[in-house]
Parts: structure tokens; C-alpha cells; sequence
């Protein structure tokens, strides 16, 4: 049996998931985009507008954070935390009913003073409220008191393991690690949730639309973090060590210079060279995986761009600075030693160095993710067009190439659009639709390159409306003004 007096474990586990607001245990909680958690009560007392109901970006946090928070929708419910909470109201209602020693003794009271023959001390407990009235025929003897204590730690070894039992991810089915909380109340080990966004922009539990991981990153559990830090400390290095091998391992992955791809879509490749056989054979006995990326070419008007890389032995990369990093899906060999590959985009990334030892070179990337930050005016084609198309929001802008595409359907242009629904992909996902249009788009593939470059969902609709302006100002046959863009 634990040496621990009852009620300390009882008290400590109770005292990470309390509201700072009201100091009470939250009936219904609400986590931050900060990873803090409130009570909805407290929550709207203190950030909510009345009329819109969100967070005023003036308040400051419980949690003395120095950001405001933006956009928290107070109905949300933090799913894991709610499901603790009650464990822990109905322990306490058990030990309740059950009369067993109670839970707020002060640590100057010993409780073989309490049984032994001391009427003075049982008096003053009672005159204090400490105890009950009835603690006599409750405890009357150290044997029952004995018994009572055993049944107290069993019930907060309990506790303990249906807690921890609840703090389970629903991705790799192991205790959280680095716990990141969605907007739809469901919480994730931070680096599965930013490996499942790579696959699709929807929460794995209940397919609620994420924002980007880089905002997401932010919402860490600040409740559920110290309570596994501080219980399960062994289980936490270790997940944290085997995550940070992973992810130098995942740092440095082969290069296939060859061609643009595109996140969360397919790309068919032809293997035909030595070389690249043994790459793909390696990448499909370690995590499948590789970069692409453009050869580094002269662009055609003299503009270039794109910088040669350098590391630091002072090799030399023709490739472009971005590129995306394929998912092996499927190899199929032939019979004359080619092999055709199916792959699937993942995410964007930076090449930050590189090694050239092999028969191929292995780059350390910088993952590439979105974010609400708009780009930068030179990462656009020509200022005058981002003054024209900058200001414009989601709805504008697809409204505008849906307009474009529809009217050069009706004209011998037919052949430049897309075999796609504008407004049905803009719908699924906006953050793909720029993707899907700009890789069948009739411009320069090093020119494409740019959507890589660009980390903002907005920005990169901007850059395939310009994109559009362009073709049509340089077509030499029009019908009236049937795809003018307004």
C-alpha cells in the first residue's frame, strides 16, 4: 500500500485540470488557441462579445500569455478534458457517499493522533469541521480506519488509471505526446496531427475543417502536458526521444531533381535510371518518402531568380529552393528493368542543405506550411496586378476564375481550362484549389514554381488570377471580350 496520505493524489491530479478563473473544477471546458483551459462561464465573462460571441482581441489571457486571442468559439467543448473532469466529479461523489476520510485535511494533522486516545482531538476536528459529527461510529477503531484508507488509495489508484487511460491518442493509439487540442474540441499528439494534416486538412476524428499547422502548433494542452510530464515522466522522454530521432531522420531525404509536384496530389513518375531505382528501393524500406523538385534553369525572359545551392563543403545543387515531398503509394516494375511509381504529394518544403556523397543527393529540408500571414509583393509575377487582386477575399477571387474559365469555354480558348469544378474544389478545400488550376495551367513550369514559395491560402489564388490576366493578354486571337476578367 502507498505510504501517500489519503487524499494528496486525490487533490494533486484534481488540481491540473481546475479553471483559473473560479478555481472550480470546469463543467464545461473550453480550451485556448494558447492551450490554456477555462470553464465556458468564466470564458464569456471575460473575453466574450456580446453580440458575436467571440473572443475580444483585447483581453488578455488567464494564462498571462502576452498574445490576445482571436476567434475562439465559446460552445466548443474540450472533449478529453470534459471526460477527466468527470472522472473526477464521480470519484469524489463515491468517496462521498461512502463517508471515507475526508479529502481536505490539513498536513498538521496526523491521523494515528486523530484514532488514538485523545477525546480532545477528535472534539476540536469536529468543532472545525473537518470531520463529521458521526466520526466515532465511522472510524471507531484503527483496524476500520485501516480499512478505510486502503479503500481511499485504491479508489485514487484508480482515478489515476482511468485518467490516464482517457489521455490517449486517436491516431497512433499511445499515450499523448506534446498534446495539441483542434478547434473542434479533439486533442491529438502534436507531431501525429501535423503528419495526418499532411494527408488532409480535416480533423481524423470527426473530419471538421483544420486551420493551418502553424497555428495549430500554438494550441498545445498546458492541463494535459504537466499532468503527463509530471506522472508519467519516463513515458514523456522517451516519446520525446524517439520523436526527435524521427524527425532529424525525417530532416534528410533523398533528392529526385525531375519535375514539379504539388501537396495532396498524385504524381506518376517513370524510373528508368540505375540510380534512381536504388533511391526508391531504399525510400520504400524506410518511410517512403523522398523530395522533388525543378532543375535549375534560366528562366526566358533573362530573369533569374532562383538562387544556385550552395553547402558548406562548397557543392553545388541546380535544383529549385522548393520543392514537395512524395509519398510512395505504389511501384510497379517492368519487364525491361523501368519501373512506373505512384506517388502522392505530402507538404512543401525549403531545402536548407544537402549532401552529394552518393548516387544521389540527400537534402535536409524546413517544412513549408501555411500560414495567415500574407506573402510579400516579390513573390508575385508584377506589383500592379497584386494592387489590383490583393484586396480581394476567398469568395472574390474563385468567383473571378470560375467567371474566366466558364466564358473561355464558349471561345476557341476552350483547350487552356481545367477539367475541374472551381466552385465545387473551392468548396472541399480552398487551400488545394490553387494547386489543382496551376498544374494545368499552360505556362512555364519553372514559373510554377512560385505557388511552392507562397505559404498563404489567398495569396496563392492571387498569383493564379494574375496568371490568368497574363494568358489572356497574350492571346492573339480573342472573341469580343468574352474572357476579360473584370
Amino acid at each position: 500500500m502507498r505510504k501517500e496520505r489519503p487524499g494528496v493524489l486525490f487533490n494533486k491530479i484534481r488540481s491540473y485540470f481546475i479553471c483559473p478563473g473560479c478555481n472550480c473544477l470546469p463543467d464545461w471546458p473550453v480550451t485556448l488557441p494558447c492551450g490554456g483551459t477555462v470553464c465556458r462561464k468564466c470564458f464569456r465573462n471575460a473575453y466574450s462579445s456580446e453580440s458575436s460571441g467571440k473572443v475580444s482581441p483585447s483581453r488578455c489571457c488567464f494564462y498571462n500569455h502576452k498574445k490576445p486571442h482571436y476567434s475562439v468559439e465559446t460552445e466548443v467543448k474540450d472533449v478529453i478534458i470534459s471526460k477527466v473532469v468527470e472522472l473526477i466529479k464521480t470519484t469524489e461523489f463515491q468517496i462521498s457517499q461512502q463517508s471515507l476520510v475526508p479529502l481536505e485535511l490539513k498536513e498538521e494533522i496526523c491521523h494515528d493522533d486523530c484514532l488514538s486516545s485523545s477525546p480532545p482531538c477528535t472534539s476540536a476536528l469536529t468543532e472545525i469541521t473537518l470531520l463529521p459529527p458521526t466520526f466515532h461510529n465511522l472510524i471507531p477503531s484503527s483496524s476500520s480506519y485501516e480499512t478505510a484508507v486502503a479503500e481511499f488509495l485504491h479508489m485514487e489508484d484508480l482515478l489515476q488509471e482511468n485518467v490516464s487511460r482517457e489521455l490517449e491518442c486517436q491516431i497512433c493509439f499511445g499515450m499523448l505526446y506534446d498534446p495539441v487540442v483542434s478547434p473542434c474540441g479533439h486533442t491529438f499528439c502534436g507531431p501525429c496531427l501535423m503528419q495526418a494534416l499532411t494527408q488532409s486538412p480535416q480533423c481524423p476524428t470527426c473530419r471538421f475543417g483544420l486551420p493551418s499547422p502553424v497555428v495549430l502548433e500554438h494550441a498545445k494542452s498546458h492541463s494535459i502536458t504537466t499532468f503527463l510530464r509530471d506522472f508519467y515522466p519516463d513515458n514523456w522522454l522517451e516519446r520525446q526521444k524517439s520523436w526527435e530521432e524521427e524527425k532529424e531522420q525525417e530532416s534528410w531525404l533523398p533528392l529526385f531533381i525531375s519535375m514539379l509536384a504539388y501537396p495532396r496530389m498524385p504524381t506518376f513518375l517513370h524510373i528508368f535510371e540505375l540510380r534512381y531505382h536504388i533511391m526508391i528501393k531504399k525510400c520504400l524500406e524506410t518511410s517512403k518518402r523522398f523530395c522533388i523538385a525543378m532543375p535549375l534553369r534560366a528562366r526566358s525572359d533573362g530573369h533569374n531568380e532562383h538562387r544556385e545551392l550552395r553547402n558548406a563543403r562548397g557543392q553545388r545543387l541546380f535544383c529549385s529552393e522548393y520543392g514537395t515531398i512524395l509519398e510512395i503509394i505504389q511501384v510497379e516494375p517492368l519487364i525491361d528493368g523501368r519501373s512506373l511509381v505512384e506517388a502522392r504529394g505530402s507538404y512543401c518544403v525549403r531545402i536548407i542543405d544537402f549532401r552529394a556523397d552518393g548516387l544521389f543527393p540527400r537534402v535536409k529540408i524546413e517544412k513549408h506550411y501555411d500560414t495567415p500571414l500574407r506573402a510579400t509583393p516579390l513573390q508575385f509575377p508584377e506589383p500592379e496586378y497584386l494592387l489590383m487582386y490583393g484586396n480581394l477575399s476567398n469568395e472574390e477571387l474563385v468567383e473571378r476564375i470560375d467567371a474566366f474559365y466558364m466564358n473561355a469555354r464558349r471561345t476557341y480558348v476552350h483547350w487552356v481550362v481545367p477539367l475541374i469544378d472551381i466552385k465545387m474544389e473551392a468548396r472541399q478545400s480552398i487551400a488545394d484549389l490553387s494547386y489543382k488550376i496551376t498544374n494545368l495551367l499552360p505556362i512555364s513550369e519553372l514559373e510554377k514554381t512560385r505557388i511552392l514559395q507562397v505559404d498563404n491560402p489567398t495569396d496563392r489564388l492571387v498569383l493564379v488570377l494574375i496568371w490568368l490576366t497574363q494568358l489572356q493578354e497574350s492571346w492573339w486571337y480573342r472573341v469580343g471580350s468574352a474572357c476579360t476578367i473584370a
